[in-house]
């Protein structure tokens, strides 16, 4: 032989592409069975409660104020006050929690469910919460009796 490198060579290079033929089928079958295993999770998770959060609640107050508008009108020739009472939405406040305490257990279902080959694990939690508010005093009717009509 007058090349025995380049024959080492190119046969080093046949047998990569003879053992790289298989490995991309085995990649797109992992893939294949990954992509079922995700479908049939979403799949039972769906048909059970699905994926949930547990978030703490909220208070948004909001409250309505009346108000009486006093203007002036001319009417022959004399001016006159002329009151009318009015209402106007007062500006909503959003209240977080100041404490919120979740206790519980959270286990694991006794017999998972299947899909085909694929075992997915479902949770149940029995939790208890415990929170706290707190709400900001409300202000004094002659501090509301101050404030000018238009204002907001």
């Amino acid at each position: 032989m007058r090349f025995p490198f380049l024959a080492k060579l190119t046969a080093v290079a046949g047998v990569t592409l003879l053992v790289l033929a298989p490995l991309s089928l085995t990649r797109e079958k992992i893939e294949e069975r990954q992509r079922l295993s995700n479908d049939a999770r979403l799949s039972i998770a769906e048909s059970s409660a699905g994926e949930q959060r547990v978030i703490a609640p909220v208070l948004r107050l909001s409250c309505m104020e009346s108000y009486t508008h006093e203007s002036t009108v001319s009417v022959n020739g004399r001016d006159q006050i002329k009151r009318e009472t009015r209402e106007r939405e007062c500006p909503a406040v959003t209240i977080a929690p100041a404490l919120v305490e979740a206790t519980g257990r959270i286990d694991l279902e006794a017999a998972p469910r299947y899909r085909g080959l694929h075992r997915v694990r479902l949770y149940r939690a029995a939790l208890k919460f415990k929170g706290r508010f707190d709400v900001p005093e409300a202000p004094e009717q002659s501090d509301l009796n101050r404030k000018k009509p238009g204002a907001v």
